[in-house]
This record gives structure tokens, sequence and C-alpha cells, in this order.
């Protein structure tokens, strides 16, 4: 029996192929993503989860896009130089708290940032850190401005 494909089927059948392989690439790339991560605690308190964000590209991607997020878990940037860094909620789903730390990990500011919007949160000083939390985490835990929130190694 002879099989005879139309071009619109052998067409059809080619993107079904590609997509297919570019859904399992993306996924392999985003396991892959997973396994890298790296988490620290934040000092003297218990239980939180800060995916670490030290490079352009993890930086860039933040928290966007992400439905929700635990209780207890968040995102520390890490800068490679001090200075005023400035954050936005672009393509970010939920509404989040920064907390921006000095070059020893104190906390010297934080912001309140509403999901989906490109209104620019700066420090108002040089910092080497941030940590984006849940909205009204910080309050919640009564972590204040001055509290050392990360111990920094010389």
């Amino acid at each position: 029996m002879k099989l005879k494909l139309n071009g619109s089927f052998a067409f059809t059948l080619f993107l079904s192929v590609s997509l297919l392989q570019a859904c399992q690439n993306t996924v392999q790339n985003e396991k892959q993503s997973l396994s890298e991560t790296r988490f620290v605690a934040l000092n003297q308190l218990k239980n939180i989860k800060l995916e670490v964000a030290d490079d352009d590209a993890k930086r860039q991607v933040g928290l966007m896009n992400r439905p929700s997020m635990a209780d207890n878990a968040g995102m520390l940037f890490v800068f490679d130089e001090e200075k005023p860094y400035c954050f936005w909620m672009k393509n970010t789903l939920i509404p989040l708290t920064v907390g921006f730390l000095d070059v020893n990990g104190v906390l010297v500011q934080t912001e309140d940032m509403q999901p989906q919007t490109e209104v620019v949160h700066c420090a108002r000083s040089a910092v080497k850190y941030a940590v984006e939390m849940n909205q009204n985490w910080f309050k919640s835990q009564n972590v204040e401005v001055g509290t050392q929130l990360l111990k920094v190694s010389p």
C-alpha cells in the first residue's frame, strides 16, 4: 500500500514535529535552570528561601511570569558593584516589596510594587543587594530599616 501525502498535510506534520521539539528543548532548559538555582537564608530568619539572581540573565528575568510565590520565598539580587539600582514590575504577576540592602547586608529601604506596572522603584542610596518578597512581608515579619539581613564576609 502506497501512502500519498499532500502538501498541506506534510507541512502540518513538519510544523507539529518542530513545535514538539521546541517544547522539549524549553522543558529541558527550564529543568537545567532550576537545577542551577542557588538558595540562601536571611540572617536569623528561619524557613526563608531566596533564589539567588547573581548574573545579568537572572536579574533581568527576576520573578517575572510567576503566578504565585510561597509566603517565605523570594529572590536575592546580588550586584557586581554598589550603586542605586532600580526595579520595575513589567510582566510580574504578584505584588512584591523590594528591600534594598547596603554592602554590609543592612536593610536601608523598602518599596511596595504593584504587579504589571512600569513604575520605577529606585534605591535612594548605593546598594549591593536587593531582596524581593511578597508584598508586606517585611512589615509582617517586623523587619525594619537598619536590620542586618545578610551576613556578608569581606
